[in-house]
Parts: C-alpha cells; sequence; structure tokens
C-alpha cells in the first residue's frame, strides 16, 4: 500500500468534519499526491457501463449504496472535499448519480464537473476503503449515536489532561 493509500484510508476513519479540516489545509501538492492521476501504466476505475459491481468494492457495500436514497447519499457526501464526491461519482453508475448532482449546489457541480474532465480518481484500494465507508455511514441510522472520531477523542483526552 503507498503512502497516499495509507493516508486516505486513514482519512476515510476520520469524521467529515476532521477529513474536511485536514484536507483543507493540506497544500496542493499534498492534496494532488492523495488524488491519484490516471496513468497509463496504472488501473483506475472508470464509471462502469451497466448497474454491475465494480471489480475492486464488496458486492454488499455495492448493493447498499446502490439501493440508497439519493437524499441520504448526498447528505453523507455534502460535507465531503469534491475530489472525493468525485471519486464516488465515478466509480459505479450509481442509479442516484443524477439526482445527487442536481441537488449540488452549482458551484460544487461545476468543480465536479472539472475534476471528472481531469478524470480524477483513487486507486483500487483507497476507492474500496471509501465506499466502505459510504455504504457504512449510509446505512446508520439518522440522528443516532455516532461514535467520536479517533481525532475528536484525542481532542477530549488532552482537555481532560490539561484541566486535571
Amino acid at each position: 500500500m503507498s503512502e497516499s493509500e495509507h493516508a486516505l484510508e486513514l482519512l476515510a476513519r476520520l469524521s467529515p468534519s476532521d477529513r474536511h479540516w485536514i484536507v483543507e489545509r493540506l497544500s496542493a501538492t499534498a492534496k494532488s499526491r492523495l488524488v491519484a492521476a490516471p496513468d497509463p501504466g496504472v488501473e483506475v476505475a472508470q464509471p462502469a457501463q451497466s448497474p454491475a459491481v465494480p471489480q475492486f468494492a464488496a458486492a454488499k457495500d455495492v448493493e447498499r449504496l446502490n439501493g440508497a436514497d439519493p437524499e441520504r447519499i448526498w447528505g453523507v457526501l455534502r460535507s465531503e472535499p469534491c475530489w472525493m464526491v468525485c471519486a464516488v461519482l465515478r466509480a459505479n453508475d450509481w442509479p442516484w448519480r443524477r439526482r445527487v448532482l442536481q441537488a449540488m449546489p452549482p458551484g460544487t457541480r461545476a468543480e465536479i464537473s472539472r475534476l471528472e474532465r481531469r478524470g480524477t480518481t483513487l486507486s483500487r484500494p483507497a476507492m474500496d476503503a471509501l465506499l466502505k465507508h459510504l455504504a457504512e455511514r449510509v446505512g446508520a441510522p439518522q440522528g443516532g449515536y455516532v461514535p467520536p472520531s479517533r481525532f475528536e477523542s484525542l481532542l477530549a483526552r488532552l482537555r481532560e489532561l490539561r484541566h486535571a
């Protein structure tokens, strides 16, 4: 697993707000290293022509995402960086793709379109981790208990130590 794939796997485990906070503070160079640019020697995930299961993702995750409500999908993706949303949209021929794009603000749609023209995608292991995480979040009960991210847990422990 490359450093970029490892970083993406770690980012996928964070809450959306933590992920957004970290990604927004990365340099342009660091962001570009996280996003795998199409390279002739490397296979990249392309949208399937049929709703078949992408060969790199677990069937149960794709099945859960295929059957998900577009509003729920957008509710989960709205706090993610555009390059992550683009990678998810490019991963498969999702039945909710058009409705999710319509729900986006025009600026976000324009950025997604720009990234798609560039061919922005992720490596297979990174995409697998991202789709798994997305499927878990989409399947989680809305408004239910969400355990704190590792970052939030660390902050809480630091605050406790400071007040002790």
